[in-house]
């Protein structure tokens, strides 16, 4: 792993405000209300007030121990945890595509097939 979760979790809470960021930065068809109906989806709203992120927050509460976004950042186990959680969410689309990634096994696959150089 390429420690995915502790990235993700670092650009959401110091750079993206989800879909308030987003609309914000003139994403095309971004709209920065929350699912739940609040006019601005921020990290603050999903981590601390959101009523469509509470079961999701009772997880990250029971594996972080806490909600609260400076002690989530203090080490990075916390904003791995963190990271993880936000990604579990779905809020992140932008990061879709990297967790499908990194959840699709592999297997025996290679990137090369070896190639029989005899003619």
């Amino acid at each position: 792993m390429f420690d995915l979760e502790f990235r993700c979790w670092n650009i959401s809470a110091l750079v993206l405000g989800l879909k308030a960021w987003l609309a914000k930065i003139g994403v095309p068809g971004v709209s920065p209300a929350c699912t739940c109906g609040n006019n601005r989806q921020t990290l603050i709203h999903v981590l601390a007030f959101c009523p469509d992120q509470t079961e999701a927050r009772i997880k990250l509460l029971a594996r972080a121990g806490t909600t609260q976004i400076g002690r989530l950042l203090q080490s990075k186990e916390t904003a791995s945890i963190a990271g993880r959680w936000l990604l579990d969410t779905g809020l992140l689309e932008q990061f879709r595509v990297a967790q499908e990634i990194e959840d699709t096994s592999m297997g025996e696959w290679a990137p090369f097939n070896a190639i029989n150089a005899t003619h």
